[in-house]
């Protein structure tokens, strides 16, 4: 190989590693949109529906699946409270407060209530009933995977009043947990809509999931590598 051979591959080896270098600080960006997008949360239950798209399941806590001291479940969640004030007695399904259908669920502060379910959802809507009516509540929900939302921020009606809660995630999760700031309050739950992992507008007919941003960008830093591969061999 002559000296100008010699100088236009190492040059040809150069451009390759800035573009190489190129896709992964955008791979890299691209990671941390990803990380930077959390939780969004909803008080009207028609722009929670439009968020989170036509795919949803509906509970309203009618048919009960089997029942515990502190559990209650139903066809793909199930209610349980945690706490000693009131779990086991103040808890499971009731007919005193209903927004939909012939009964809800409740609970009492300061125990918790968590929904879980048999398939990871990315987005979780329902009714909250007659909160904070022995005093003013401030209602937290967590979510398993580590993210967390306000429900309630220091909320006293004058009597029994509904009001909706909805997030929707841009991180699977299974369980949410409401944990709340008062004692003695009696908090119902009723008309939950919630959407199954691989039901989105963004996943494929056959089940499989549309590939995220970074993952893309990562799959094209790859296919360059092999690429660069190929033409250095040749």
């Amino acid at each position: 190989m002559g000296l100008a051979d010699l100088l236009q591959s190492k040059n040809n080896k150069g451009n390759t590693m800035k573009r190489l270098h190129r896709l992964a600080a955008a791979a890299a960006l691209g990671i941390a949109a990803c990380a930077a997008q959390a939780t969004t949360v909803y008080t009207d239950e028609t722009s929670f529906l439009a968020a989170a798209g036509s795919a949803l399941s509906f509970e309203s806590f009618e048919a009960v699946k089997s029942s515990a001291a502190t559990r209650v479940d139903f066809a793909d969640v199930s209610f349980a409270c945690a706490g000693t004030s009131y779990c086991p007695g103040f808890f499971g399904t009731s007919t005193a407060a209903v927004y939909d259908g012939a009964q809800a669920v409740r609970f009492a502060s300061p125990d918790t209530a968590t929904f879980t379910f048999a398939h990871a959802v990315n987005a979780f809507g329902i009714w909250i009933g007659d909160a904070g009516t022995m005093d003013a509540i401030t209602l937290t929900a967590t979510l398993d995977s580590g993210e967390s939302a306000a429900v309630l921020t220091n909320y006293q009606p004058s009597d029994t009043n509904w009001q909706y809660f909805g997030l929707v995630s841009d991180t699977l999760f299974t369980s949410v947990t409401f944990i709340p700031s008062n004692v003695d309050d009696g908090i119902y739950f009723d008309a939950l809509r919630y959407s199954l992992a691989g039901t989105q507008a963004g996943d494929h007919a056959d089940g499989h999931a549309v590939p995220e941003p970074a993952s893309a960008l990562l799959l094209a830093i790859a296919g360059a590598g092999l690429l660069a591969a190929r033409r250095k061999r040749a």
